[in-house]
């Protein structure tokens, strides 16, 4: 059964950067190891969720916003 969660909790950034390389998904920041901004950019995103198979993350998606 999956959990799904709003918000930054409980992301271990390291974690989604490796889900995020086997998906194939932000190629350059995965290849630099530039886990950095991949944080910022979730910090920095009007809405996180993410997706759990118990304590294992398994999927994570962010919404952005203008403000209006």
């Amino acid at each position: 059964m999956f959990i799904y969660q709003i918000g930054l909790k409980n992301i271990e950034w390291l974690v989604l950067l490796n889900l995020y390389e086997r998906a194939g998904i932000m190629g350059r920041f995965v290849k630099n190891n530039d886990y950095e901004k991949v944080k910022t950019a979730f910090e920095r995103s009007y809405k996180v969720i993410t997706a759990w198979d118990g304590d294992i993350l398994v999927g994570a998606g962010r919404m952005l916003s203008d403000g209006i």
